[in-house]
């Protein structure tokens, strides 16, 4: 199972664009991010891979951060469906590596943005 920095939320009150909003949780598709990320790290530096942020932090106003409304888990609610991955202890060639693998394991459905600081992985569905 990966790390989680401190302070990582899960759910819960969150003020957005000045209205309080109850994050249910973390959506099933980001769950199974954070998995392949797991075990990516454990192929590519032998430990645990670290989840940095998941519906904590501070991020643009339109982040899945914050929560996207819909059915997860058969429950009508804001589910998180981003997460924000350490990559500080890998080169800059594995993190373009580590992010390129992640695009193709996860599909079409997900963004990832390598980051300067870490790997954005969020579920946006294309319609």
């Amino acid at each position: 199972m990966a790390k989680f920095k401190d302070g990582v939320m899960f759910s819960g009150m969150r003020i957005t664009n000045g209205k309080p909003r109850k994050v249910e949780g973390v959506s099933d598709e980001i769950h199974m991010a954070i998995a392949m990320w797991d075990a990516l790290m454990s192929v590519e530096i032998g430990d645990q891979g670290t989840v940095t942020s998941l519906a904590d932090g501070t991020h643009s106003k339109k982040s899945k951060h914050y929560g996207t409304y819909r059915l997860n888990k058969g429950k009508m609610g804001w589910w998180c469906d981003a997460v924000d991955l350490r990559t500080r202890y890998l080169s800059k060639n594995q993190q373009m590596d580590c992010a390129q693998k992640m695009r193709n394991g996860l599909g079409k459905d997900f963004d990832v943005v390598l980051e300067n600081t870490h790997l954005h992985i969020e579920y946006d569905p294309k319609k």
